[in-house]
């Protein structure tokens, strides 16, 4: 990793939002932002399993096409949804699901 010591600094994303939050986070130094819209870059595709590896796609492609040192993040959530999956046991009347048997797993 080396040292950030520019002047400008380009935020690999297309998400207006995202680009404000970084741009409130960084404002006490100075630093002049622009963003992939700025310098009509595509969107690369995230083609790696994780958030820090689609980051580092976004920053590389950024960085790469234009020659500046590049900020990216990646973000989601993950809810590991297998104690929430149930099966339907029975329905009423009018037409609910009732659940009562929760989907086991054999990891544990």
């Amino acid at each position: 990793m080396r040292r950030f010591d520019g002047k400008e600094l380009l935020i690999a994303t297309h998400n207006q939002g995202k680009l404000e939050e970084i741009a409130d986070l960084l404002s006490p130094y100075g630093v002049t932002l622009t963003s992939n819209v700025d310098h009509g870059l595509p969107e690369p595709e995230e083609t790696e399993t994780t958030f820090v590896g689609n980051a580092r796609i976004k920053a590389h492609a950024a960085a790469q096409a234009t020659g500046l040192p590049a900020l990216s993040d990646d973000s989601g959530i993950e809810i590991d949804l297998r104690e929430w999956i149930t099966f339907a046991t029975a329905t009423d009347d009018d037409g609910l699901i009732f659940v009562d048997t929760p989907l086991e797993t054999s990891d544990g």
